[in-house]
């Protein structure tokens, strides 16, 4: 019995891991730069302050 819920655990865990791989790929880089336009609303001054920096001036959602 044990081994029959540990191959279903497995089973389950694979699937779950590869279908989540396809649904973060199917966003594509839309999906990203709509998603980094909302992040970069919630952001304090100053950690905007700093990711401005990191990235040179650019916007967040321009960095590719």
């Amino acid at each position: 019995m044990f081994l029959i819920r540990t191959a279903c655990l497995t089973l389950a865990l694979i699937v779950t891991g590869v279908t989540s791989v396809q649904l973060g790929l199917a966003w594509g880089p839309e999906g990203h730069q709509v998603t980094a336009l909302i992040a970069e609303q919630y952001l304090t001054a100053g950690a905007k302050a700093q990711a401005t920096d990191l990235l040179d001036g650019s916007m967040i959602v321009s960095v590719r």
